[in-house]
């Protein structure tokens, strides 16, 4: 099965159940990405989906909308507008991924149903005012300095460079990941085998890793060796 076709069946999931929500934030995230790459757009800091611009889910009326981003901004933000979660820490750099919601103007593709800058209006675009907008960040502290990158700009620029399968392996464990913590554990072969295969991978960046965090591919792959042992133990 195709991973637009598993993030279709995500949405359907996400309408009846939102604890589904981090999976339907991840596969908003890859399928924006992969949108901005084929329509050739900048999409610098764009949010993954806004209020009226849900992937599968654009449809459904006020109610459910207004449920949603409640328990969103509740359950995974604690209430408040940012949460970060940190995936990386090897003493001199720390790395996290952070959500960000807020309320605002956006302009929306009209074609495409996506929320772009204004530079990206290609086409037709409708000023969307008072919308909730979902931003997802890289951002990154490395001693005193800060680093913070828009996730839906790197995806959308590693498929504008051809690394279209380790997009996919990336979007692969996150879900993977995801379905361990709701007990599946049949997803750990594969959250070891994508582990695997994304480090392999890794090796490609090497230059630009170590000169944006600080640290190496080898690094990397001890700060993961712990978590292989625990999943091996499961």
């Amino acid at each position: 099965m195709s991973l637009r076709n598993i993030c279709e069946e995500i949405s359907h999931l996400c309408i009846e159940d939102f604890s589904y929500i981090p999976e339907y934030i991840t596969c908003a995230l890859y399928l924006k990405a992969k949108l901005c790459s084929i329509l050739k757009l900048r999409c610098v800091d764009v949010p993954v989906f806004t209020s009226s611009t849900m992937p599968f889910i654009e449809n459904k009326d006020e109610n459910f909308t207004r449920k949603f981003w409640k328990y969103l901004i509740k359950r995974y933000l604690n209430g408040q507008e940012v949460s970060k979660i940190k995936f990386f820490d090897n003493g001199y750099s720390k790395m996290y991924i952070a959500l960000h919601v807020v309320k605002g103007p956006i302009y929306i593709l009209r074609k495409h149903n996506i929320a772009v800058d204004k530079p990206d209006c290609i086409d037709e675009c409708t000023l969307s005012t008072n919308t909730y907008k979902l931003y997802t960040y890289l951002e990154g502290e490395v001693e005193s300095n800060y680093m913070r990158l828009n996730l839906v700009y790197l995806l959308k620029k590693l498929e504008d460079l051809g690394y279209t399968g380790f997009v996919d392996d990336l979007i692969e464990l996150t879900l993977s990941i995801l379905k361990l913590r709701k007990g599946d554990y049949q997803s750990i072969t594969k959250i070891l085998t994508l582990s695997n295969r994304i480090l392999i991978q890794l090796k490609d960046f090497k230059e630009v890793i170590s000169d944006v965090v600080f640290c190496n591919v080898s690094e990397i792959e001890k700060f993961v060796q712990p978590l292989r042992q625990v999943l091996k133990s499961t």
